[in-house]
């Protein structure tokens, strides 16, 4: 096994990797973080044993940017950006982040346009290629592959341009079609300023269900040539609503001197005391209009000096200048969640992530069965690490509300020094999550609401296919993604 760097051209890279290996080479597309993608070759059973190699598509510390008319895809090269202001498009080469690609749209025509999608938490060093290919959703609740019109995909043998419905095959398929080497995205203008607030919220099904109801015109949005507009304003948009429970911050308080992040949190948290709240909703946007006219145009009607959203007051808001810094603290909870370390021998993780996709006119009613959905599969975990002291479990409850794509990231951690309650525990855990997909499912056959699978793409799908009893037994939607997916990657074999 080897492993190799990749810069420039990556059809010359594979070129020269033959003259020293052989023609039986395994290539295995890789980040400097994660894995970009499967080994998509697989070896005919008369062909001797292949060398498997490891491709590292690293960022470019300072990536070519150009503005020029928009350039065949296939001659890209991997630390390319180059903007077509005629066409609002924007290509980026595989090895471009998501942060160095919107940085590069600030940078020359302004910091409110953007590629929708490309919100990640991990925008800082998720590569466009990566991401394309293993799905992944930020708070917009949009695949980045959705605003890809074009990829340029490595075969095995030669560089092919995808264009049209061809890459929804393609998209999350975890590089067992190929190598994404560079893609062509839509890119937009947003509204001027960018808004992020903190509203500490009660976990009750109604609460979230009456705030989710009240927030859900500004959620949806028409991409424009001319700019993106929401149903409620015009100049007005929510792009994420992300919510924690004050239980999932405790591994983040318990990171002080160890996380930035720590106080900050602890500043939210005493606001959520002081509101009697148990959660955060973290709300980011954009508008024409100062942070106070936003909020003052979303509140209910009020009496003099008593400001509410869906009476959700705003005494207790939490307003940031810097919408950064927001972020940052977001994306540390779950952070701080995923890296604790527990005090058994044996270990087991996993989290929820199936995406619920609701209809603007059937918000309230939608997220409160939600709600009560996900309550019911979080209370059925606790009672049963209660029950079991030979067990140190938690779960906790965190994720996306943005009615375009609400998908609660439920995070077990649990571990134990008795391998059999390790076994019997693990179990019932991964029963209960087969479980809360499937309620999810049913809710969703009313017609009221889409269940548009993981966003983590095929990663997660696989346990939701298992739950609902496999693929053709699964969502329209996921199902046709499913057979576009085989069909593709079927296919990809053939040519190899």
């Amino acid at each position: 096994v080897y492993k190799r760097q990749v810069q420039g051209s990556l059809a010359s890279a594979v070129a020269e990797l033959r003259q020293i290996h052989g023609q039986d080479i395994y290539l295995l597309p890789m980040s400097g973080t994660s894995c970009g993608g499967g080994i998509f070759q697989a070896p005919e059973p008369s062909h001797p044993p292949g060398t498997v190699i490891g491709l590292r598509f690293d960022p470019p510390a300072t990536p070519r940017v150009t503005l020029d008319a928009v350039p065949n895809l296939v001659g890209v090269e991997l630390d390319q950006i180059v903007i077509d202001v005629q066409t609002q498009r924007v290509v980026a080469g595989a090895a471009i982040t998501l942060g160095q690609l919107n940085q590069a749209l600030a940078q020359q025509l302004g910091h409110n346009f953007k590629v929708p999608g490309a919100d990640l938490t991990s925008y800082l060093y998720a590569a466009v290629g990566a991401t394309f290919m293993t799905g992944g959703m930020g708070p917009q609740r949009r695949y980045f592959s959705d605003s890809v019109v074009e990829a340029a995909i490595f075969d095995g043998d030669a560089i092919r341009g995808i264009i049209g419905e061809d890459l929804q095959g393609y998209a999350g398929s975890y590089g067992w079609s190929g190598i994404v080497t560079a893609v062509r995205c839509a890119y937009y203008r947003f509204p001027d300023n960018e808004v992020a607030f903190a509203l500490p919220v009660s976990n009750h099904p109604d609460d979230i269900a009456r705030l989710l109801d009240r927030l859900s015109a500004y959620c949806y949005l028409e991409l424009d040539r001319n700019g993106v507009s929401s149903a409620a304003n015009q100049d007005d948009l929510i792009l994420g609503l992300e919510h924690v429970s004050t239980s999932s911050m405790r591994p983040l308080l318990r990171a002080v001197g160890k996380n930035p992040m720590a106080g900050r949190a602890r500043d939210l948290q005493q606001k959520c005391d002081a509101a009697n709240a148990d959660g955060l909703i973290f709300v980011n946007g954009f508008s024409q209009r100062s942070i106070d006219e936003f909020l003052t145009d979303m509140c209910d009607e009020h009496r003099a000096g008593e400001f509410t959203i869906a009476g959700v007051a705003l005494e207790h808001a939490e307003v940031f200048t810097d919408p950064e810094e927001m972020r940052a603290l977001r994306e540390a909870i779950p952070y701080e969640a995923r890296v604790q370390t527990p005090s058994g021998r044996l270990v087991y993780k996993n989290h929820s992530d199936a995406n619920v996709r609701i209809s603007a006119d059937a918000v309230f009613r939608c997220v409160r069965q939600i709600w009560h959905v996900n309550r019911n599969y979080v209370d059925t975990v606790e009672r049963y690490f209660d029950a079991n002291p030979d067990i140190d479990g938690e779960i906790l409850v965190y994720g996306h509300l943005n009615p375009y794509g609400i998908d609660p990231h439920n995070r077990v951690t649990m571990s134990s020094d008795d391998e059999a309650a390790f076994g019997r525990a693990r179990k019932f855990l991964v029963e209960q999550r087969a479980r809360y997909y499937r309620d999810l499912d049913t809710l969703c056959q009313t017609g009221d609401a889409v269940f548009i699978g993981g966003e983590k793409t095929a990663d997660s799908e696989i346990a939701i296919f298992q739950a609902l009893g496999g693929p053709d037994k699964s969502p329209p939607a996921l199902f046709r993604r499913f057979q576009r997916q085989q069909a593709t990657i079927g296919a990809a074999a053939a040519m190899l």
